[in-house]
């Protein structure tokens, strides 16, 4: 029996602020070392502590010990993504049974990112789909990316140890395979690897 999905929503704040502050200074005479700086750098340490409680809220804990995927409490979560106070985009982590499969499992995952500093003005569009078995290796993909208009799509699919897949670019497409020495896992599943096979 699958367990219900569980939301989880927590925001990254990114800062465009760069301090540079000397720590101390050598006694050019007694050569000794003087943190003259120390005591600044401390002082900033406190305050970008205090103020991660404006960006930052504490998600749901997972259960220590490690659990099968089908008992796993959370599926789904979002991120929002801040950038000197304002919100430039967000993550969304979704993970199902696949329908109509058995013993395997969807994975969604899409990122938006629009940064406007100075200049700059990048627009980055990221949807991944990686169908997994219940040991997160990989059964087959589908990706599209989109870097300030520009798309790339790959789709492929793992058949007994070589990765067969397409890429479109440039409005060109072409097909490859690749032979695999070991299991592949999509990057979309590492942060969950540990959850299921610790530190293997």
């Amino acid at each position: 029996m699958v367990a219900n999905a569980a939301i989880t929503r927590h925001e990254t704040s990114v800062s465009a602020v760069s301090l540079s502050i000397p720590i101390g200074k050598r006694d050019p005479v007694s050569g000794r070392f003087s943190p003259g700086g120390l005591a600044a750098c401390l002082a900033v340490l406190v305050l970008i502590c205090s103020c991660s409680g404006m960006y930052f809220r504490t998600s749901e804990q997972l259960p220590p010990h490690l659990q099968p995927v089908t008992e796993w409490p959370v599926r789904d979560y979002w991120t929002g993504i801040v950038f000197n106070g304002s919100r430039i985009g967000f993550a969304h982590f979704n993970m199902s049974p696949a329908p109509g499969e058995w013993r395997l499992y969807d994975i969604h995952s899409e990122a938006y990112l629009h940064v406007r500093f100075l200049w700059m003005d990048k627009t980055i569009h990221l949807k991944s789909f990686d169908r997994v078995h219940t040991d997160l290796t990989l059964h087959r993909f589908h990706y599209v990316y989109n870097l300030d208009g520009n798309r790339m799509m790959l789709d492929g699919q793992l058949k007994i140890g070589i990765l067969v897949y397409t890429l479109q670019t440039r409005g060109q497409t072409t097909k490859h395979t690749t032979e695999l020495q070991r299991p592949l896992v999509p990057t979309s599943a590492t942060a969950l690897y540990p959850l299921l096979h610790a530190m293997q």
